[in-house]
């Protein structure tokens, strides 16, 4: 029997096999196509998760990056040894460093307090006005305040700042003083103590005058040899304890010339008293200068009656005894002070200088150009600092003969050619015209 002929049998023809036949392979062709696609889909997919990876691991490296900029940040913070607290607009306590949990008694559960309610021992009662005056006003604030403890402060106040240059509370910073008061209250009364000694003395007349000859004080010594009261002379010419042949003569201005010239002026010549008594003084006259004042120091003695060359003599050698006494007790003073304050000064600047230099090394600050000459600017600020403090200390040294010479050789004309650039501008200004 032919199958095609059996009954339930399907017939297809041969038009309609290739017909099939071509659907079937369109239909693999798609499948193919579909295949290559999930694999490419796949190969996309893995990119995509390697470019995941890469970025997570950038990202991890950004994290730690920070983290170490963080702690660094931090140890700077804490080795200043400033305290330092920022409050919110209602006075709540948001940060803090080491050293003001010290000052303030904090701990990590006073987050969120308000800085009010904290008990410390600092004699600050207008704390909180300047808080609220520094975001209210945006006002910078500074005063000195003291401790129970006997400690001093600096404490600056001054605008919380965000993103966007939003003002979000305040910055409170205490920055200890406490040995710099110390060294000037100690030479504050050194210059107390010779000051009462000049003033009380009766054994020499002690006149202290401007550079135009005008009495500035007068010690009881000068009363009681000359018979004015200081209230009498104060803000008048000295020349009126000379004789009129004297002032007529001009002396007065002249032993100030020989002072100012030579550094010196001995005088010994008759005076007269505020009663007309004429007596005859042995003494010196000497250019004193202190802070904005420039003026003479006149120390003299009453030699009336006295016979002979010793007394005039023995009188200068006391007069030189005490000046120099009195000299070397200023600069031993002003020699400690110089080297207190270079030592609180200098380590915060090295400090300062080291991180301004990490800084700059960080790799996601590196192409700042912001940041890269904020740094270059903190880092010649601490260089100026330094040289400044470095030339007081090198004065102090000449005074004590302890400051060592490095010779070198220098280029004159290129030394001259600095002096006539940074003087053009000024000459010109003044209309002055050099060549």
């Amino acid at each position: 029997m032919n199958p095609s002929t059996q009954p339930g049998s399907l017939i297809i023809s041969s038009s309609d096999s290739k017909a099939l036949n071509e659907e079937l392979q369109a239909i693999n062709g798609e499948l193919r196509s579909t295949g290559e696609g999930l694999e490419a889909g796949k190969e996309e997919l893995q990119s995509v998760n390697e470019e995941l990876v890469t970025v997570n691991i950038a990202l991890a490296d950004t994290v730690a990056e920070t983290v170490d900029a963080n702690d660094e940040l931090q140890d700077l913070i804490t080795s200043t040894g400033v305290a330092t607290v920022a409050v919110d607009r209602e006075l709540r306590i948001k940060r803090y460093t080491p050293r003001a949990a010290e000052l303030f008694r904090l701990s990590a559960s006073d987050i969120g307090r308000s800085l009010l309610h904290i008990t410390h021992g600092l004699d600050y009662p207008d704390m909180a006005a300047d808080a609220r005056a520094a975001f209210n006003e945006f006002k910078l604030t500074e005063r000195e305040i003291g401790s129970d403890r006997g400690e001093w402060f600096i404490a600056r106040v001054l605008p919380y700042r965000r993103a966007g240059d939003h003002i979000d509370g305040a910055v409170i910073a205490l920055i200890d003083i406490t040995v710099r008061r110390a060294a000037e209250t100690a030479m504050r009364s050194s210059e107390e103590r010779l000051w009462l000694a000049a003033v009380t003395t009766d054994d020499y007349a002690i006149i202290v005058q401007d550079m135009d000859g005008l009495v500035v004080m007068w010690n009881g010594g000068a009363q009681r040899i000359f018979g004015y009261l200081e209230s009498e002379v104060r803000g008048k010419p000295i020349d009126l304890i000379f004789l009129p042949d004297d002032r007529d003569a001009h002396v007065p201005q002249m032993e100030r010339q020989r002072a100012t010239q030579a550094g010196r002026a001995e005088d010994e010549r008759w005076h007269v008293r505020s009663d007309g008594v004429e007596v005859f003084c042995s003494g010196v006259t000497t250019p004193v200068e202190s802070g904005s004042f420039r003026g003479f120091a006149t120390i003299s003695r009453d030699v009336t009656g006295k016979t002979g060359v010793e007394s005039p003599q023995q009188l200068t050698l006391a007069l030189e005894r005490a000046i120099r006494t009195q000299a070397e007790a200023a600069n031993r003073v002003k020699d400690e002070f110089f080297s207190v304050l270079s030592h609180e000064l200098k380590n915060p600047l090295n400090l300062i200088h080291v991180k301004a230099e990490l800084l700059t090394r960080t790799p996601e600050v590196r192409d700042n150009a912001i940041v890269q000459d904020a740094a270059d600017a903190i880092q010649r600020a601490v260089a100026g600092q330094a040289k400044i403090i470095d030339d007081l200390l090198d004065l102090s040294r000449v005074r004590t003969g302890k400051l060592a010479l490095r010779f070198s050789p220098v280029d004159v004309t290129s030394m001259l050619r600095a002096v006539v650039q940074a003087s053009t501008a000024d000459a010109v200004s003044g209309g002055i015209d050099y060549r």
